[in-house]
């Protein structure tokens, strides 16, 4: 069976799974093509009472390590600890904000397989729990 096709237009068609070894590399209408660096992981959760996630990709568990303190671990493991991590905090009608050690008493832990973050109140630094909290991780 024919898994990838190039139809007239150049527009490439894969029936299954497509495995790139490589830098994949689009140009996606911008002018020139670049190398595409992918969400490796990702977590949505209400944080609030009992932790849940709500969606996620590439996480296999959700610590809920005290007030505002969380660790994700993660299925596949990152090549290295270059990533990067953003995301979205909530204060539940204050001003919240996700980060990494955002406290003195917060361990850090930034490892292949695990991601320790904190949300905050960004009024005053302390540690609360949201109602929804997002976090992706690049790589």
């Amino acid at each position: 069976s024919e898994r990838l096709r190039i139809d007239s237009s150049g527009n490439v068609t894969c029936a299954n799974d497509l495995s790139v070894d490589n830098n994949l590399k689009i140009d996606s209408g911008f002018g020139s093509t670049t190398t595409v660096y992918g969400i490796r992981a990702w977590i949505r959760f209400n944080g609030v009472g009992t932790v849940a996630i709500t969606g996620s990709g590439n996480i296999s568990a959700l610590t809920d390590n005290g007030t505002g303190d969380y660790t994700v671990t993660f299925s596949t493991a990152m090549s290295d600890t270059n990533y990067a991590v953003v995301g979205i905090g909530s204060a539940n009608g204050g001003n919240g904000a996700i980060g990494i050690n955002t406290s003195g008493n917060t361990p850090v832990l930034y490892s292949t397989t695990q991601c320790r973050f904190c949300n905050s109140n960004t009024n005053n630094g302390s540690l609360l729990d949201g109602g929804a909290i997002g976090a992706a991780f690049i790589r």
